[in-house]
């Protein structure tokens, strides 16, 4: 008997999210009076083609693209700067988008040059971007801005005038559903909209697969139709050589044009813990893949990246197993909806689903192709597509195509690596030619870390709202004795290197700079609030900040302190460092009175059995109660 599976078809929606490498800052232009630009419109969206589109493929869209020419030479608009450095300016309008993407068909940055994209009010930017995204195939996208409104503004050195190039081919627009398709919801994807039953991968019941979900990312899949999201997990090979393949699901870009080199691989996308975060966490991007081979009877899609993975982070190739029985147990890592990373979980033996199954996109693959899991804990949701499953060997066995989610025993149904394997018996159509190089014959291959062997620690520091604070001196300790010292880069980012395992290590952090950065009037003003219980400072942070007498309570005392340093009767705080750290995962015992005990200024970093990635902390300046201090 046929049955009919719901497949969690690519869902082509709006991206609002950090991009790939950047340098951060501001664009020139926030802090510098310039002439307003014109506004182009952009052509409308062909209304009849999304009708007929989104009546074949319901629910599968949220964005679409229209064509345009726009570049250096032929749009927006040039200013000399006093020094003779030039600044362009472009802003494309689509009046009834809620979104805007814009795509480059040319993009080359000379050394110096910079490049932002912002919304109208200037409260949504994106960038630096430098030349350190040019890449070889001389195209490129930074993401949606929430608006209908975005604005490109590249800066040029005098020294380089002339030598970059910008071209934009491509615009998308996030467009209303309810304008085509009356009585239907539009679904929402991207951070925080997942459902609530569930489980993020930092909860108890992920303890165990910490390594694992290292190589699981979010995917964001580009297609010549719009934009969407599935999810997809580095894969070892035999040779055990590192090279960045991604396993996924066939389907997640079944039906479209994709464009690989264009496919966004975010990792480490996730809740420092358990609960959800309020602000959406730093991840680690890299622009750009090729496909290896893939076979919509299977629903599986190899992928190798083609952007080099960056070195001061670890990557955690997940191992594989071929061999035709069924798990013991099986666990999922996957995106929904593009969410930070989720795990659920089968505590029983999988099923093989031995019937064919028709799917909602009107594919049908054969008897025998699919496993079939029960979830006991968590679910899954479009978004999670191409999510692997793990053996309770910690392999990967399968990869999801889809089934029926529910917030309780939902059904999982994935594409058996198994069968894979072979695939439809070519290179283009299988694994075999690519995860075992060797021909070794073997019927599993474990997981491990890359780069081997490099015993680090690294992470990024950053303010509570996740923005990168530069010039942040860490030190190591190990009994009592500093052994090294490293400084962040401008984005926050740090590593120790070479370390030897196993060892007990502390770490320390201090930021030098002036005492009156971030310092005002208003933070006077907030702290009397405060006080007076008016308006609470935001706990922990604007808590912690305040107390700049260092005596554990916000009084009158700090509000003393604080006016000496703006009246520059002092130039340093007299009981607290000039900034104040705390791992981005540390546990207040009373978070609503986060000082109500001395905070410790060292910090240990646990079983260092393996690199560890992701150590963040979270940086305060004191007295800056608004948060406005400079952070580089």
């Amino acid at each position: 008997m046929n049955k009919i599976r719901i497949c969690l078809l690519l869902s082509i929606l709006p991206i609002f999210l950090f991009s790939q490498q950047h340098i951060g800052g501001k664009p020139y232009s926030f802090d510098t009076r310039l002439e307003e630009i014109p506004i182009t419109t952009i052509p409308e969206l062909d209304h009849a083609a999304i009708r007929k589109t989104d009546a074949q493929y319901p629910g599968r869209r949220f964005a679409a693209p229209v064509s345009i020419d726009a570049g250096l030479q032929n749009a927006g608009q040039w200013t000399t700067l006093p020094n003779g450095d030039r600044l362009w300016r472009l802003a494309l309008q689509a009046p009834q988008a809620l979104g805007l993407a814009t795509f480059f068909d040319a993009f080359y940055l000379p050394k110096g040059a910079t490049l932002y994209m912002y919304n109208a009010d200037k409260t949504h930017w994106k960038g630096g971007y430098t030349s350190a995204n040019n890449n070889e195939s001389n195209r490129f996208w930074t993401g949606f801005t929430p608006s209908n409104t975005t604005i490109l503004e590249y800066y040029e050195p005098a020294e380089v005038s002339g030598q970059g190039q910008l071209h934009i081919h491509r615009v998308d627009q996030i467009y209303d559903q309810e304008q085509y398709r009356s009585g239907e919801v539009a679904m929402m994807f991207g951070f925080g909209t997942a459902d609530a039953c569930n489980i993020n991968i930092n909860c108890p019941e992920a303890d165990a697969w910490q390594n694992e979900k290292q190589g699981v990312c979010r995917i964001i899949v580009v297609v010549a139709e719009g934009t969407g999201y599935c999810t997809g997990s580095l894969i070892n090979n035999t040779e055990e050589d590192g090279t960045p393949y991604i396993l996924s699901a066939f389907h997640c870009q079944d039906g479209f044009t994709p464009l690989w080199d264009m496919y966004r691989f975010d990792f480490n996308f996730e809740s420092p813990d358990c609960d959800n975060p309020n602000q959406e966490p730093a991840y680690t991007s890299v622009l750009g893949s090729q496909l290896r081979a893939g076979r919509q009877e299977n629903d599986f899609i190899l992928l190798e990246i083609i952007e080099d993975l960056p070195a001061n982070e670890s990557f955690y190739f997940n191992g594989w197993n071929r061999e035709t029985g069924v798990p013991d147990s099986t666990v999922l890592i996957h995106h929904a909806r593009g969410d930070i990373q989720k795990f659920s979980k089968d505590h029983e033996q999988a099923n093989i689903i031995p019937n064919s199954i028709n799917w909602n996109n009107d594919v049908t693959t054969p008897p025998g192709h699919h496993l079939e899991l029960i979830l006991d804990i968590g679910t899954f949701e479009p978004g999670s597509s191409g999510g692997p499953f793990l053996n309770q060997d910690r392999q990967i066995v399968a990869q999801l195509h889809g089934g029926n989610p529910e917030c309780t025993d939902s059904e999982a149904w994935g594409g058996r690596l198994a069968l894979s394997w072979d695939g439809g018996g070519s290179a283009s159509t299988r694994l075999s030619d690519w995860l075992d190089p060797l021909g070794t014959g073997v019927m599993s291959q474990d997981g491990q870390f890359f780069p081997m062997g490099s015993n680090n620690i690294s992470g990024k520091v950053h303010n509570a709202e996740v923005q990168g604070i530069g010039n942040v001196k860490l030190y190591l300790y190990q009994d009592d004795q500093i052994i090294d010292s490293v400084t962040t880069a401008t984005d926050g980012t740090y590593m120790f290197e070479n370390l030897v395992l196993s060892n007990d290590y502390e770490i320390g952090l201090q930021k030098g700079g002036s005492a009156d950065n971030g310092v005002s009037v208003i933070d006077l003003v907030r702290l009397q609030r405060h006080i007076t219980t008016v308006e609470l400072l935001p706990a922990p942070w604007g808590i912690i900040g305040a107390n700049v007498s260092g005596d554990n309570s916000i009084s009158v005392l700090d509000v003393v302190k604080i006016r000496r340093i703006i009246l520059t009767v002092q130039d340093q705080f007299e009981d607290v460092p000039n900034w104040q750290f705390l791992p981005a995962s540390f546990a207040f015992p009373n978070p609503a009175d986060p000082i109500e005990n001395n905070l410790p200024t060292r910090f240990a970093v646990g079983d260092f059995t393996q690199d560890i990635v992701n150590l963040n902390f979270i940086g305060v300046k004191s007295g800056d109660v608004n948060g406005d201090a400079e952070l580089d």
